[in-house]
């Protein structure tokens, strides 16, 4: 039993197989265009209120022996039995055969909102699970096994949430370790760096998977045999370029989901606060000018507690540019703030520059100009942009003064 944040994952999944010519549908209930099953799906997703996970993935797997007695119409009886126990009745679902392996299996494929958007209900899921399928084993002849063990695992793996915080730490930023793969513990080390990971305000699923690089991991996105997306970490050293540990499959650790993290990113660039944002701006503002290569850049901006990753073109251009701002735990892009970070800004600095090639370019002193002249407009503005923020807390400070003073005049109030 699996979850996703969208139908998109399980039904790509199964409908590959389909293409293939390696698994057909032998059901589906609900379904207005079996070609286009999507689109049955999207008005559910639509009135989804605000469960994160909306995707159910399950999976029936026959023993050699189960398959030569249970049909395919048999296990449509069973899986309909089943879907309709559990609250799935009235909801539109597809069952898959698949035959990709020597072991005939079956896949189902729902969605745990109804069509008003609510939650089907599923807090006993793991027991009425266990009661139903002995029931159903009972009366078609099937016995539960390794599937059933599995199933039991994943429904005892409690669903990740962050610790609470007593009222002392709410306002405290505890610092995380980076990843020491001679301290042992490796599991451990990976789940704390994650859980501090999301304590931070990123905007997108990659800025996440930068915060956890910073930290000694490199973070890998696969889809899994059930359609979601897990994650592979290793440890990485940034100075050598080597890895440092194998692979860890997130799966086994306690670990946000995929959807938990898309549902962060969403939420984050609403909670950054003008101010977090206004310090990281007039750092990278005064720095950038004064940067005679990227790698200056970069060291400037560690010294203040940022951390600076440039996305590139295929042709060396600069598309995008990423801070990561450690002391307020907030993160940035050109791409997503460029009220404050702009883009042409880096692109003109890495040209005039930064470039490699900057004596060749040179002529006749007019790229020498150039250079001065953008340096110069950059200061302007990162003068410009401190300045504003002066002004707007000196008012708020005047403001502040004058209401004191006016309480003063008044006398105590009775």
């Amino acid at each position: 039993m699996n979850s996703a944040a969208s139908m998109a994952p399980p039904l790509g999944y199964n409908e590959n197989k389909v293409a293939m010519g390696t698994a057909r549908v032998i059901y589906q209930q609900g379904i207005k265009d079996i070609k286009n099953p999507r689109e049955s799906f999207a008005a559910y997703e639509k009135a989804n209120v605000r469960t994160v996970n909306v995707a159910l993935h399950l999976s029936i797997n026959p023993s050699a022996e189960e398959n030569q007695r249970l049909t395919p119409k048999t296990i449509t009886k069973i899986a309909q039995e089943y879907m309709e126990g559990m609250g799935y009745g009235q909801q539109p679902y597809i069952i898959y055969q698949h035959d990709d392996i020597d072991r005939r299996h079956y896949h189902i494929v729902s969605i745990k909102v109804d069509k008003n958007g609510r939650k089907i209900k599923d807090s006993n899921n793991y027991r009425t699970s266990k009661a139903l399928l002995e029931k159903l084993g009972k009366k078609y002849g099937f016995v539960l096994g390794n599937g059933e063990k599995q199933v039991k695992t994943q429904a005892v793996k409690k669903e990740w949430a962050p610790k609470p915080k007593s009222f002392w730490e709410r306002d405290v930023l505890q610092p995380i370790a980076p990843f020491d793969p001679k301290a042992g513990h490796i599991y451990k080390q990976v789940e704390k760096i994650v859980a501090g990971a999301m304590e931070y305000k990123f905007h997108s699923v990659d800025q996440f998977c930068q915060i956890i690089s910073d930290y000694g991991l490199k973070t890998t996105m696969l889809e899994n045999a059930e359609g979601g997306i897990s994650f592979t970490f290793q440890g990485y050293d940034q100075k050598s370029g080597r890895f440092t540990s194998k692979p860890i499959n997130g799966d086994k650790l306690y670990i946000p989901s995929y959807g938990q993290i898309r549902f962060q990113a969403r939420t984050g660039q609403y909670a950054t606060r003008r101010g977090e944002t206004m310090r990281a701006s007039n750092i990278v503002q005064s720095c950038l000018p004064r940067a005679r290569s990227e790698t200056h850049l970069y060291n400037m901006l560690a010294k203040q507690g940022i951390s600076m990753t440039v996305q590139r073109s295929e042709s060396g251009s600069i598309d995008n540019v990423f801070f990561i701002d450690h002391r307020t735990r907030c993160c940035f892009s050109t791409e997503n703030d460029s009220h404050f970070f702009e883009l042409r800004d880096f692109q003109q600095m890495n040209r005039l520059v930064w470039s490699t090639n900057l004596q060749a370019d040179y002529a006749g002193g007019r790229e020498e100009s150039r250079r001065a002249e953008l340096i110069q407009e950059i200061v302007k503005k990162a003068m410009t942009t401190m300045l504003i923020t002066l002004f707007s807390e000196g008012s708020r400070r005047y403001e502040d003064e004058e209401i004191m003073e006016q309480g003063r005049r008044r006398g105590p109030s009775l």
